[in-house]
């Protein structure tokens, strides 16, 4: 008989302490199963993740250009963004009662000396059990703008175009541009490779590379999501983890205080493909404008992205830093 069954079979105390342990080590490494950062089972309100923050503020700059980007992050129960909540057209639903919907968005401004200043709102409605996109609604507000809705369906992604016909309506509110027009782009014709049955959003990323850190997750993770035309394949990897150091401005309850500490983050890589399809939209992939070399890096205590790397094929390296974060006060 061997030393570990004597112990089990013949010390109840001891084989108390052994069964609490096995439980622990269970507890511990089964966040780290592959899939666990996108699990497909869904659950009541509360059981998905979401993180302490409800805002972070990033900010890169190059020679002569300056970007920045805030991204939210809240519920999206009761909440109907401008100008969607003036728009005279059913095309999105809005807004969402579904209390386990979450609407992420981004607002990016790139600054230029030589180009000129380029200004997007970006919304996307999901759910945080699959990350599967529901509907998104893109603003162009700088140069020739535009409005272009989205809406996920079974078969393909619906999308409505809506932009001023002249420089008469180019001054009025977005709700009265008049010039629409309706598209709808098939999301795959075979059935996508295994790991990416659910179709998800760009921007999403940021919400699921969080997901991961705050785990712990290091097992690659796949997903498909739609981006402007077409359909990709990507792929959050886990590369290394690192003690960085961050300075940033701490927003809860209205109170603020600069903060300055070493945390621990996992750093996320991102590769992408598209699909072997007839009729699928060639396109590059791209992450609040970044196309090649994304790396997210994820403070894995607090579940919050402090640092964004890629590169533009027009501006070439952004190295995007946090700079401020506004917390939740529940």
């Amino acid at each position: 008989m061997s030393y570990w069954f004597r112990i089990f079979s013949k010390n109840p105390w001891e084989r108390g302490v052994l069964l609490l342990v096995g439980a622990l080590s269970v507890l511990f490494l089964l966040p780290c199963k592959p899939g666990a950062a996108f699990s497909k089972k869904s659950g009541p309100e509360g059981s998905y993740f979401m993180p302490g923050w409800s805002e972070i503020l990033l900010e890169g700059s190059k020679p002569l250009t300056r970007f920045l980007v805030r991204v939210r992050l809240n519920k999206a129960q009761g909440v109907c963004p401008y100008p969607l909540n003036e728009m005279k057209t059913p095309f999105l639903a809005c807004p969402i009662e579904s209390p386990d919907v979450l609407l992420i968005s981004a607002e990016t401004v790139t600054m230029s000396l030589l180009l000129p200043q380029e200004k997007y709102e970006h919304f996307v409605w999901f759910r945080p059990d699959t990350g599967d996109a529901l509907q998104r609604l893109r603003w162009k507000k700088s140069g020739q703008e535009w409005l272009k809705l989205y809406r996920w369906e079974k078969e393909a992604v619906k999308r409505l175009s809506i932009r001023p016909k002249n420089e008469k309506e180019k001054q009025e509110w977005p709700s009265n541009w008049s010039k629409r027009r309706i598209s709808s782009y098939p999301v795959f014709k075979n059935k996508p490779s295994e790991g990416a049955e659910h179709l998800s959003e760009p921007l999403v990323l940021l919400y699921l590379a969080c997901r991961a850190g705050m785990r712990r997750i290091a097992s690659p993770e796949k997903v498909l999501l739609f981006g402007k035309k077409g359909t990709h394949e990507v792929v959050l990897k886990f590369k290394k983890h690192k003690r960085m150091k961050i300075n940033y401005i701490e927003r809860i309850g209205g109170q603020e205080r600069p903060k300055r500490e070493k945390v621990q983050v996992f750093v996320y890589t991102l590769s992408s493909r598209q699909p072997e399809t007839n009729y699928i939209h060639r396109e590059r992939f791209s992450l609040l404008g970044l196309q090649r070399d994304i790396e997210i890096y994820v403070d894995v205590k607090r579940g919050m992205v402090v640092r964004i790397e890629g590169e533009n094929d027009v501006v070439g390296k952004v190295d995007l830093r946090l700079v401020s974060v506004t917390l939740r006060k529940d």
